[in-house]
């Protein structure tokens, strides 16, 4: 909004890259729809492309957690096979749980990484 409550002329953001953006566009929209500067088809067409990001978004966070998940019973797994082994040799046992702790750490980082992407991108939008 500028100054004294009047709603800005311009579009708020071309892209889309985070929840942020899209309300700012969906509020645009919705009071350029009101004030008549957009007809009733426009501002249809225009929703229809946020509902198509968030559904896009929907997925992409169902896959994430899916395999976040995935990793989980990976992780039980190897552990159950490496406890199964343990009594054969206490030495192979420990590096061989080092080097999946490693590789268990590093999946998940990667996935802490896609989850927190759009969080970074909101941090760097405040900073400017």
């Amino acid at each position: 909004m500028r100054a004294g409550g009047a709603p800005a002329t311009t579009v708020p953001s071309a892209t889309f890259r985070g929840r942020k953006d899209v309300l700012r566009f969906t509020s645009w929209v919705l009071t350029q729809g009101a004030r008549e500067k957009l007809n009733a088809s426009q501002v249809s067409s225009l929703l229809k492309g946020v509902q198509l990001w968030e559904k896009v978004q929907k997925k992409l966070e169902r896959d994430l957690f899916d395999r976040f998940k995935a990793l989980g019973k990976r992780m039980e797994s190897d552990k159950a096979t490496l406890l199964d082994a343990a009594p054969q040799g206490h030495r192979l046992f420990g590096q061989a749980l080092a080097t999946l702790l490693e590789a268990w750490d590093a999946e998940f980082e990667q996935l802490n990484e896609l989850a927190h992407a759009d969080s970074r991108v909101f941090d760097e939008e405040e900073d400017e």
